[in-house]
């Protein structure tokens, strides 16, 4: 554990240290995700896990009971959820539509009050591990190329979800015996990308090509050895423990996981688990990942997010607006609470957005 600490005291400098409490709940998590003959176990396409809830700053309190008051809940909800606020299976632009929603968005902006999250592409996550694997060889480490280059690919994926699925399940990944076979499947769609005018990075689309050629000609590439047939990860351990390790000063208050409190245990009790049912601050943070799990979803979804956004009416652009607000006073305050792992079209839809709405 002291190894893990200093590597991530080398990460992350004492300027974005958290003195404070950190509230979590999570939405989406599928608890073990893998691949089956069919595809996926579960409906994983512009999916986001997230982790992530209320930051409440050392000396600062939070005064719920107004929010309470106003949202006029039900008499019989113990326990907070997002679609209490939203509506049950409402989508983002559903959501935006919600009356509850608008008045906790408010709540947040009048109050000033920050959120964190860590949010996670299923898919994308599912295929990073293949261009390390042929850049492994390589001594340089260039962290812009490669994000580049894992965003390539993932587009490339996506575009063929279907076939590559099947790739997958052909080959057992990640446990790839053929590695010549496996990394072949991608040259064709690398090549045909190539032809096409649409991807304008020739460098990186041809730098791509490279790798993935040269790893095809590797009878073993050892980033593969010894991980276990067609399970991408069995739990969410190493992001849970992410957290606890990147605010190594904070509170941090999780919702009952018995396997993440056994995990951890060494940390407690800075480190605490709880039944949300006990802590509204926990049960609102289910509402804040619900939102953001909602938005990078609509983010990651969107071929022309400009034309979407216009047709939003009048409601939907103010909701969105506060929560842009809430999200970018949030990142002001301690950039890691704007924690993302997934394409660059999400993000790159989410400035486009912004600047749209002049926020």
């Amino acid at each position: 554990m002291d190894t893990i600490k200093d590597f991530f005291q080398t990460l992350f400098s004492k300027e974005y240290e958290f003195d404070g409490v950190l509230y979590y709940d999570e939405t989406n998590n599928f608890r073990k995700f893998y691949i089956r003959e069919k595809g996926w176990n579960c409906e994983a396409s512009n999916m986001f896990f997230v982790l992530g809830g209320l930051a409440v700053p050392k000396g600062e309190k939070v005064n719920v009971s107004s929010l309470l008051t106003d949202l006029k809940l039900q008499n019989n909800i113990t326990d907070i959820k997002f679609r209490h606020l939203a509506g049950k299976g409402a989508d983002f632009l559903t959501t935006l539509n919600s009356q509850k929603i608008e008045i906790f968005l408010d709540w947040l902006n009048v109050n000033e009050l920050k959120i964190h999250y860590n949010a996670l592409n299923y898919i994308y996550y599912s295929l990073i591990d293949i261009v390390d694997a042929a850049m492994a060889k390589y001594p340089f480490y260039n962290h812009e190329l490669d994000l580049d280059l894992k965003n390539l690919l993932y587009e490339i994926v996506k575009q063929n979800l279907d076939y590559f699925q099947n790739v997958l399940y052909k080959y057992s990944y990640p446990n790839i015996k053929d590695t010549k076979g496996f990394m072949k499947e991608f040259l064709p769609f690398i090549e045909d990308r190539q032809s096409s005018f649409e991807y304008k990075d020739e460098f990186i689309l041809e730098y791509l090509r490279q790798i993935i050629k040269e790893a095809s000609r590797q009878e073993i590439l050892d980033y593969f050895d010894g991980e276990e047939s067609y399970i991408i990860f069995s739990n969410m351990a190493s992001i849970y423990l992410t957290e606890t390790l990147k605010f190594a000063k904070a509170e941090i208050i999780f919702d009952e996981e018995q396997f993440i409190s056994e995990l951890v245990a060494d940390l407690q009790p800075r480190i605490k688990f709880i039944d949300s049912k006990s802590e509204v601050l926990v049960q609102l943070s289910d509402v804040v990942v619900g939102l953001i799990s909602k938005y990078f979803s609509f983010l990651e979804a969107s071929e022309e997010v400009i034309l979407t956004v216009q047709d939003f009416t009048d409601k939907q652009r103010t909701v969105l607006k506060k929560l842009l607000n809430v999200i970018i006073r949030s990142a002001k305050y301690n950039s890691l609470f704007d924690s993302y792992l997934g394409g660059q079209r999400a993000l790159k839809n989410h400035y486009i957005v912004r600047e749209f709405l002049g926020v």
